[in-house]
């Protein structure tokens, strides 16, 4: 490991999940969220689920 550290946004995080990037796309090191990433993340998936009602 070359001890890199890397912050994601949501986008990435959306883009992983939905299999449009791979893990092999990001650069080595350490990948870090921060807070608001998270609660973007975990509401885009709220609002994903509804929209399958």
């Amino acid at each position: 490991m070359n001890g890199d550290k890397y912050l994601l946004d949501t986008n990435i995080l959306l883009y992983l999940m939905g299999k449009k990037i791979t893990a092999k796309n990001l650069p080595e090191g350490d990948f870090y969220i921060s807070f608001i990433t998270e609660l973007e993340t975990l509401s885009y998936l709220s609002l994903s689920d509804l929209s399958d009602i």
